[in-house]
């Protein structure tokens, strides 16, 4: 039956191994605001390629002509065609698609009258770079395409024409402030650092120093030993995340839209199954060294593949499978989904059952792989 308080004993000895090196502990808490404030001031992003839902209430030949103008720029993936606001508002706060193109139901009879056809756009601006350039492809294909109509319906040049009214609405972030952006992809590096690389040397500290042979013969069951490694890194990210957010918020004044509670509940989440990832590391190798080369086999995918920097959706097919395969891509819908978008768990419930089941089958491993060297 399991024993809390060894798993208390446990946790104690690993707080005196964490007090006993002070400098790793000086870095692991002041590491984060480090890198909030520089990444915060410094950091640029420059992507091309987005998901577009189309809104058609025309249906005409001339919108459907202007719906090729947009695919044929190769900027574009024009493969959602919602039937009514409510299901594009529901694919943006999804992040399924980055930009939403409204064609009202007038726009033929205005292009056949020579007025003013009005087109509008909804665009993510969660993403500030990506948020600019959309302002800019948007509108200059809508007037491209706008000069070409003009020119066939009159025989004009059409400068003198009414043209089409490109009208831009930037959703979740206005302002296409990049620290908005930056704010959350710091909250899920740091906490994936701090839990993985923390963890991934624990169980490797006592086989290098000799001690796991005394562990060996005491009565902790292999689950108790790795709760009682797990629970004072948690600590620790626990305490990395609330400072993040509190400069983030209180330095940086970023707004949290969504539910504080449903965000440290995702954090939480998200920590638990780095430190499985960090544990299951620590339990395969036999040195530091291997540790932190073998940590690397998620760390460099969570940054690269998980769509916290860059669109996945931009990504080669292959790779988007791999990155399915990455914690950091569930926690990043789901921290800049409360942060950025206010969304909830109708929207939401899909990543965090997902990730659920990878830091369980994480820990499952860790703690069968433990068992065995015990044995």
């Amino acid at each position: 039956m399991m024993s809390f308080w060894r798993i208390w004993m446990i946790v104690q000895k690993e707080f005196i191994h964490v007090l006993r090196d002070p400098r790793t502990l000086l870095i692991t808490i002041v590491m984060p605001i480090l890198l909030l404030l520089l990444l915060g001031y410094t950091t640029s992003l420059d992507i091309e390629g987005v998901p577009m839902a189309i809104y058609d209430q025309s249906n005409s030949s001339a919108s459907r002509a202007l719906i090729e103008a947009y695919r044929t720029t190769d900027s574009f993936a024009l493969d959602f065609f919602p039937r009514s606001y409510d299901d594009l508002r529901r694919l943006m706060d999804s992040g399924k698609v980055l930009v939403g193109m409204i064609i009202p139901p007038d726009y033929a009879a205005n292009i056949a009258d020579k007025r003013t056809a009005e087109v509008a756009f909804a665009i993510d601006g969660s993403n500030p770079t990506i948020g600019e350039q959309l302002l800019a492809i948007v509108t200059m294909v809508g007037q491209a395409h706008g000069m070409r109509v003009m020119q066939g319906t009159s025989g004009s040049d059409g400068r003198q024409l009414p043209g089409i009214d490109v009208r831009l609405r930037i959703r979740y972030n206005p302002e296409l402030d990049n620290v908005n952006f930056m704010v959350p992809a710091i909250i899920g590096m740091i906490l994936q650092m701090i839990c993985s690389n923390l963890t991934a040397a624990a169980i490797v500290r006592e086989r290098e120093r000799g001690t796991m042979e005394q562990l060996n013969i005491t009565p902790i069951r292999s689950i108790e030993l790795i709760l009682g490694k797990a629970i004072p890194y948690l600590g620790i990210a626990i305490l990395n995340a609330a400072e993040i957010l509190v400069i983030g918020v209180f330095w940086f004044n970023v707004k949290i839209h969504g539910s504080i509670a449903l965000l440290a509940g995702f954090c939480l989440l998200f920590m638990f199954t780095s430190l499985a990832w960090g544990l299951l590391v620590s339990v395969l190798a036999q040195t530091r060294q291997q540790a932190q080369m073998m940590n690397m086999i998620i760390m460099l995918p969570s940054f690269m593949l998980s769509g916290m920097f860059w669109p996945r959706s931009a990504m080669p097919i292959v790779l988007q499978y791999i990155g399915a395969l990455v914690p950091m891509t569930y926690f990043a819908e789901m921290v800049r989904g409360v942060i950025l978008k206010g969304v909830g768990l109708n929207l939401l419930g899909f990543d965090i059952g997902i990730l659920a089941i990878i830091g369980i089958v994480l820990l499952s491993l860790a703690t069968f792989r433990f068992k065995k060297t015990l044995e």
